[in-house]
C-alpha cells in the first residue's frame, strides 16, 4: 500500500465517521439544496422496507450524489444496485466500501439475489432509477416492481428540481396495494409520475436566473470563495511592505 493510497483512505474514513455532519455542509452549504420531506414520511422510510425510483436522464450521476448526502442527513438506511464491473474501477472500490451497495453480475437470477441480500435487512430504502417511458418511449424496467413485491414494500418517488434546487420524496403506492395489484396497475401509477418529470439540461452551477444546476449559487457558500481568496492574497502582498 503507498503512501497516496494510505491518505485517501484515512481521508475516506474520517469523512465516514463524521458523515452526517459532513452531508449537511455540503448539502445545505456547498450545493445549496433544501429537502422537502415531511415528519410522516421521515418517520415512514425510517421503518419497514422501502423502493425508492427516480427519472434515468442524463444527469443521474447529479441525483445519486444529492439523494446519498439526503440519506446521511436524515440517517436513511439507502442501498443502491450497481454492475461488479465496476469494482474494476479502484477509487470505486474504496468507496463502496463505506455505502451500501449490492453488486450484480450478467446473469438471469439477478433478482432472486438483489431479493437474498435484501432479506436480511429489516429496515432499508432501495433506490432504483427507471426510464420516463412516456418521454423516451421505453418500457419502464419490471424489477422494481418484482423487487418491491418480493421484499414487502411500498414503491416511493424522489423528485428533483434543479431550478429551485428542491428535493422532495412521496409514498406512490402502500404494501397493500403493491402485494393485491398487477404490475400493469403500479406501472401506470409509476409512470405517470415519471411523466411529470421535467427534462433537465444541467450545468454545475447556476449563472442566470432560472437555470438549471447542481450549485444553487443563491444560497452556497461557494460564491464568497473567490473575494475571500483575492482578500488573502492582497493582504500577503501588502503584509510584505509594512
Amino acid at each position: 500500500m503507498n503512501i497516496l493510497t494510505l491518505i485517501f483512505d484515512s481521508i475516506v474514513n474520517i469523512i465516514m465517521f463524521f458523515r452526517r455532519h459532513v452531508a449537511v455542509f455540503l448539502l445545505k452549504y456547498i450545493l445549496g439544496w433544501r429537502v422537502n420531506i415531511t415528519d410522516k414520511t421521515y418517520q415512514h422510510l425510517k421503518k419497514g422496507k422501502h423502493v425508492l425510483v427516480y427519472s434515468r436522464s442524463h444527469i443521474s450521476t447529479y441525483k445519486s450524489l444529492v439523494g446519498y448526502l439526503v440519506s446521511l442527513v436524515y440517517g436513511l438506511f439507502l442501498i443502491t444496485i450497481y454492475e461488479k464491473e465496476m469494482c474494476e474501477i479502484p477509487l470505486l472500490i474504496r468507496i463502496f466500501k463505506n455505502v451500501n451497495v449490492i453488486m450484480i453480475g450478467r446473469k438471469k437470477n439477478n433478482a432472486k439475489y438483489i431479493v437474498d441480500e435484501l432479506n436480511k435487512f429489516s429496515n432499508y430504502v432501495l433506490a432504483i432509477e427507471l426510464n420516463n417511458s412516456r418521454s423516451n418511449n421505453i418500457d419502464i424496467n419490471s424489477d422494481f416492481f418484482l423487487l418491491a413485491k418480493s421484499a414487502n414494500a411500498d414503491i416511493n418517488i424522489s423528485r428533483f428540481d434543479f431550478v429551485n434546487h428542491i428535493i422532495s420524496i412521496e409514498e406512490l403506492v402502500d404494501i397493500s396495494n403493491v402485494m393485491i395489484n398487477k404490475y400493469e396497475s403500479i406501472k401506470a401509477i409509476v409512470e405517470n409520475e415519471l411523466s411529470k418529470e421535467k427534462s433537465y439540461n444541467c450545468h454545475l452551477a447556476n449563472t442566470t436566473i432560472n437555470e438549471t444546476s447542481l450549485i444553487c449559487t443563491k444560497r452556497s457558500i461557494l460564491i464568497y470563495t473567490p473575494p475571500l481568496i483575492v482578500l488573502y492574497i492582497i493582504f500577503n502582498v501588502i503584509s510584505q511592505y509594512y
